[in-house]
């Protein structure tokens, strides 16, 4: 068995489109708890895939969808424009 040396496209695409779809899924849910439901996905994602090459180019390949759709979420339940 050879080690992995790098992140699986498949497994950063599907942890990114479950995150977004846990974003876009419930805005009534209180934003805390989805705060620490998100922060507890990512930090075990990280710690699992943080000794493989290139993990700064696919982190950031999963922040931006993720961070993107927070805001999003967020500006939504709040009721403010998006500024564009």
């Amino acid at each position: 068995m050879w080690p992995v040396t790098t992140i699986p496209w498949e497994k950063y695409r599907g942890f990114t489109e479950r995150l977004v779809k846990q974003l876009s899924a419930d805005f009534s849910m209180n934003r805390m708890d989805m705060i620490e439901s998100l922060n507890r996905q990512l930090a075990g994602w990280a710690a699992f895939y943080q000794y493989t090459d290139y993990t700064a180019t696919v982190f950031r390949k999963v922040d931006v969808p993720s961070f993107g759709s927070l805001a999003t979420g967020l500006r939504a339940s709040i009721g403010v424009a998006s500024g564009r």
